[in-house]
């Protein structure tokens, strides 16, 4: 190829581009599909109420403590009455025994189980376990007058003939000794304790 003289000063020959596909084709013009137009912003809703929400929480949460209180309180059994004394009871079996009815015979085992039967609650001997003469033996023991204890002594030591010799016995006899042993425990009878008024404190 012979050698060609160049000229500095002639002008550059045009560059050459590829040719550019028009808007939404691709080269050859077929169709764009994998490209698609920016989408609106969407709208988001306005902020969550969280206090309200949370307000909401809380008061559901106590409604149901509350509800729980009531329920377990109504299902909690109340106390029940207090337990009878010895006094109450003997003095309610002395006044059952008084209009019973009974047999002088009868009317002495009974008037004799009510009086060990009391004196074993109030002092914690076995009194319903012993013989007469046992009951007899302990009295000096036992924290009582000595006039309720001599007297006691003699309505069990002339019961006995009663109860198990078939002696008989006059009705105003029955009925001294039934207010005898009524005074036993009446005066047996522990004091009420003093309710403290609070008066006089921290002086």
């Amino acid at each position: 190829m012979p050698n060609q003289a160049i000229n500095p000063l002639a002008a550059p020959p045009p560059a050459q581009f590829p040719p550019v596909a028009p808007h939404g084709t691709a080269f050859g013009g077929k169709p764009m599909t994998d490209i698609l137009d920016i989408k609106a912003p969407v709208s988001l809703p306005g902020d969550v109420p969280w206090l309200w929400i949370l307000l909401g929480a809380a008061a559901a949460l106590l409604l149901a403590a509350v509800c729980w209180y009531v329920w377990k309180r109504k299902k909690r059994p109340k106390p029940g009455p207090p337990a009878p004394t010895p006094e109450w009871l003997a003095l309610a079996d002395l006044s059952d025994l008084e209009s019973a009815g009974l047999s002088a015979r009868e009317f002495y085992f009974r008037l004799s189980e009510i009086a060990r039967c009391y004196l074993e609650q109030r002092f914690g001997r076995p009194m319903l376990e012993m013989t007469t003469e046992e009951v007899l033996a302990a009295l000096p023991s036992l924290k009582m007058p000595s006039q309720l204890s001599s007297g006691l002594r003699e309505v069990l030591r002339e019961s006995d003939p009663v109860r198990y010799a078939g002696a008989r016995a006059a009705a105003d006899r029955m009925q001294a000794d039934l207010d005898f042993i009524r005074e036993l425990v009446e005066t047996l009878a522990p004091s009420p304790e003093p309710e403290s008024s609070g008066e006089g404190e921290g002086e």
